[in-house]
């Protein structure tokens, strides 16, 4: 019982809704009780004023007369009242209302607090009561007293107003006050119930779909509905789901370009090794297909560093050895190892250094990881004849460093996604001598790691600049 989100939210609003209607009906009839006996108190009083004068007009305590009577009797009649009259020894002299169970008693008749209450009166106090005089007049009563002096002689009068109407006009409300309670229950419950059960469906259909994707399914979603925090939980539901649809369609295809780059030189090395082996090779052109072997060989070596390294930075494990250097002189020397390619394309450099030193504090390795990656792949993808450039310059707090050339540039639909493990503009890459598609995201990461930036313009068939932006180092003077 009470297991799961919906039902514990139903029976949390029931029970508050119960209870909180439960004390504003007992608030409601206690104060409407407390205002009707007060309002009734004030209305006995102006009413004692108009008994008093009635029985003032009589001469002498000989209040009994009839027409004295007559006119308690009226009055009593139109506003439901006992009228007592009593002396100062406590004897009830008339009554004028519905009081015929009390004839006329003595004093010593009565119990000790309706003694003490005629005493009060009787020696000139007013006073105002309930259930005092329960007892003699067989009910429920509200009284006001109040003493009289005639000619040197003291009595009282008593005005008694007997509850049973207004206990009847008061059940009547509460029972209004309890049906209405009862009425907003039951349409609270009602909204719970809906309200518990669309907070309580998307979660469980969460739930549902997260075992989905626990067993492989990447296509279950939350039916989401409106903007607040639940539908909010929902669309961020879906986001996740889409993203790891979208993680696990890159692991897909990152095996599988693996999977191919390391099939395609083993099946090259596998066959050329048989033939050498068998004899199928003639003996003249061995040392020729060895030279090929030994270059796969090479190539796998570089597809398992380019692996390791972005696994390494993937996982957040990616050493940096920081240190301050010189860029413009990385620069030179990189580019100085590129000589005899860049010769042999035949292309012309444009090399442009900023003035002095440019120093910045980052990792000196890494950082020639991914200019030598650039100037590859700038010098491999020119034209023969054409214009390779290399500026550094100091852009802001920044040090930048801008490689380009005139080549055949990158189509701009293949632009957004060069920064994708093992993504290639297109299939003649290896045969230009490309390589594993890794570089551009290796390079991206290590620069994004040093909290620098690289990014890249291009247009096909006319040029490509890639420019990075690296904070420069503070020289102190």
């Amino acid at each position: 019982m009470f297991r799961t989100v919906f039902s514990r939210m139903l029976a949390t609003n029931i029970v508050i809704s119960v209870l909180t209607m439960t004390l504003l009906a007992l608030v409601l009839s206690f104060s409407l009780r407390g205002v009707f006996i007060n309002k009734q108190f004030e209305e006995m009083r102006r009413n004692e004023d108009n008994i008093i004068s009635i029985i003032e007009k009589n001469q002498g305590i000989k209040w009994a007369e009839p027409s004295t009577l007559i006119q308690l009797q009226a009055v009593a009649s139109s506003n439901h009242f006992v009228i007592w009259l009593l002396d100062n020894h406590g004897n009830i002299l008339s009554i004028a209302g519905d009081g015929s169970d009390s004839d006329q008693f003595e004093q010593n008749t009565l119990g000790d607090n309706l003694k003490a209450v005629l005493i009060k009166v009787l020696s000139g106090e007013e006073i105002a009561t309930t259930g005092i005089f329960d007892a003699p007049l067989n009910a429920p009563v509200m009284t006001v007293g109040h003493p009289i002096t005639q000619n040197g002689m003291m009595g009282a009068v008593f005005i008694h107003l007997k509850l049973q109407e207004f206990e009847s006009i008061l059940g009547n409300v509460i029972m209004n006050i309890t049906l209405s309670a009862l009425l907003a229950i039951a349409l609270s419950v009602i909204l719970t119930y809906f309200n518990s059960l669309r907070i309580s469906r998307p979660l469980s259909q969460m739930s549902a779909a997260a075992k989905e994707i626990a067993r492989g399914n990447m296509q279950k979603r939350v039916n989401g509905a409106g903007k607040d925090e639940i539908g909010e939980l929902a669309s961020s539901f879906n986001k996740m789901v889409d993203e790891l649809q979208t993680q696990e369609n890159v692991r897909r295809g990152f095996i599988a370009n693996v999977s191919h780059e390391l099939r395609s030189p083993l099946t090259s090395i596998q066959g050329f090794v048989q033939g050498i082996l068998d004899g199928t090779v003639p003996e003249n052109q061995r040392d020729k297909h060895l030279k090929t072997v030994l270059g796969e060989t090479k190539r796998l070596g570089k597809l398992i560093n380019d692996l390791l390294d972005l696994s390494q930075i993937e996982a957040g494990k990616f050493p940096l050895h920081i240190t301050k250097f010189d860029l413009n002189e990385v620069a030179r020397r990189i580019l100085i190892t590129f000589e005899g390619k860049i010769e042999a394309k035949g292309m012309e450099v444009d090399a442009r250094f900023a003035g002095g030193k440019l120093f910045i504090r980052a990792d000196m390795d890494r950082m020639v990881q991914v200019l030598a990656n650039l100037l590859d792949n700038a010098v491999k993808f020119s034209r023969s004849g054409g214009k390779l450039y290399v500026r550094t310059k100091t852009v802001g707090n920044a040090a930048r460093i801008i490689i380009a050339d005139n080549g055949l540039g990158i189509p701009k639909k293949d632009l957004p996604f060069i920064w994708q493990g093992f993504y290639r503009v297109d299939d003649t890459t290896r045969e230009n001598g490309g390589g594993t598609g890794l570089g551009l995201s290796i390079a991206k990461k290590i620069i994004e790691q040093q909290k620098g930036n690289i990014r890249v313009r291009s247009a096909e068939g006319a040029y490509t600049v890639f420019i990075i932006d690296i904070l420069k180092e503070t020289v102190s003077k």
